[in-house]
Parts: C-alpha cells; sequence; structure tokens
C-alpha cells in the first residue's frame, strides 16, 4: 500500500483529471454535490463503468450502460433523464471515473463563505499526520 495519497489515487498523474461536482444529479452512483472526482483518460470505457461525458455541453459523470442494443447513460437518479445513442460515435467521453473522493460537512457546501478564524482559535484546532490516529 503507497504511504502517499497522490500515488494510490494517481499512478500517472498525466493521465488523469480532476472534476468537482457542483450538482446533486448523480447522487444514484454515489457521487454528491462538493465530491471530487478522478478521471483516467486513458482507460477504454466499459459498460458498468462510470464514465464522465458531454451532455448538452457539460461534462457530467453517468453510468454506461447497453440495453436493448441501444448505449444509454444513467445518473440513477428520478430527476435526470437518461441518455440513449445509436452508435458509439454520438458519445463524446472524457474518460472513466476512478475514485470519488466524498466531501463530509462544512466541506461539502461549495459556495459556503469563509469567515475568519481568530489565532487563538486556529492553534486550538492544528494537528500534524502523526497525532491522528
Amino acid at each position: 500500500m503507497p504511504k502517499d495519497l497522490n500515488q494510490l489515487l494517481q499512478p500517472v498523474p498525466d493521465n488523469i483529471r480532476q472534476m468537482r461536482i457542483g450538482t446533486d444529479e448523480a447522487t444514484g452512483l454515489g457521487i454528491h454535490r462538493g465530491d471530487l472526482i478522478l478521471i483516467d483518460t486513458t482507460l477504454q470505457p466499459m459498460f458498468g463503468d462510470i464514465v464522465v461525458a458531454s451532455i448538452a455541453g457539460r461534462w457530467r459523470p453517468r453510468l454506461l450502460q447497453r440495453l436493448s442494443g441501444r448505449i444509454i447513460l444513467t445518473a440513477k437518479t428520478f430527476s435526470t433523464p437518461d441518455s440513449h445513442y445509436e452508435v458509439w460515435a454520438q458519445l463524446d467521453i472524457l474518460g472513466v471515473v476512478t475514485y470519488s473522493i466524498h466531501a463530509f460537512g462544512r466541506m461539502s457546501k461549495l459556495n459556503r463563505r469563509v469567515l475568519p478564524v481568530r489565532p487563538s482559535v486556529a492553534t486550538a484546532h492544528k494537528f500534524t499526520m502523526g497525532s491522528v490516529r
């Protein structure tokens, strides 16, 4: 197991793209607003993969599926319609999602206003990686 999180998440950094999720439309895939996803642009997409595809001119995470000979990109939510394609040439896929890093609590709010912290409070919350168990 690599000691450095970068080695684990980005084995070949030039092939990995990062994307911060700004909507809740992929919650059915386990990807929520505020999450950071890593996309490998060199992997060949396969049915069952979560991919990042261009839908209506925007990059969106979707599950790549096949049903009755058609290619379907789905977010697995009721509020987001599936996208149907007849042939691969109609698809514009950036890459395959390899990791989703979930943001909890305060970090999941993208537009949260950051308040200044008094120096005494800031030092009270300081810790090093060695002190976390």
